[in-house]
């Protein structure tokens, strides 16, 4: 946020969309092309043997407090995209095993809940979370803006309306989900701690 405090707003707004440019996301996270990284066959960034060996130093340490610049508070800009890449791509094999059991059994569902109207609306599932969401936002905040009295009935209601709409096909939904998960995770947990 840029505050009345800020002597050149104008400025301030220039630095924040350079922080949120491609260029700069990559670059923080993956440095500079030809030297930190390369780009793979699959046109994906890919840190050199050297980087991968100063990230895996377990005596490498983190920003400090006194980091000069504030540069450790850039870390808050970062967004999920090359963030998410390189980490998938440093992980070790156990761990990858295990994300690879959770991709089985989960589709990713953040768009409905991190982005306002964005579902596919041939997906049921996504479909039904969508609606549930939006009206759940609109209903809870006329609930809390209501009369006191009418809290416990006019959540009751919003529970009813919410089960008309799909809340009990969601519920089994991710219950089923979870369970298939929680099977096959013991296993790979129990393998796990065997190799210990």
């Amino acid at each position: 946020m840029i505050t009345k405090e800020v002597k050149d707003a104008e400025r301030a707004m220039v630095w924040f969309d350079y922080l949120n440019s491609d260029y700069f996301q990559k670059m923080f996270v993956y440095g500079e092309e030809g030297v930190h990284h390369y780009i793979d066959e699959e046109g994906y960034p890919r840190h050199t043997d050297e980087v991968l060996e100063i990230l895996n130093d377990e005596n490498r340490q983190g920003f400090t407090e006194d980091e000069p610049f504030g540069f450790r508070y850039i870390f808050y800009f970062r967004q999920d995209y090359y963030t998410t890449l390189e980490r998938f791509q440093t992980m070790d094999e156990n761990t990858l095993a295990g994300y690879d059991i959770v991709r089985k059994y989960f589709v990713d569902k953040s768009d409905i809940i991190r982005v306002p109207i964005a579902y596919n609306p041939e997906d049921a599932v996504t479909n039904t979370f969508a609606n549930l969401r939006d009206y759940y936002s609109d209903e809870v905040l006329r609930i809390i803006m209501g009369e006191p009295d009418n809290v416990v009935s006019g959540y009751n209601d919003m529970i009813t309306k919410m089960r008309d709409l799909g809340l009990d096909d969601i519920n089994t939904y991710v219950t089923e989900q979870f369970s298939a998960y929680g099977d096959e995770y013991d296993k790979w947990y129990n393998a796990m701690m065997a190799r210990r």
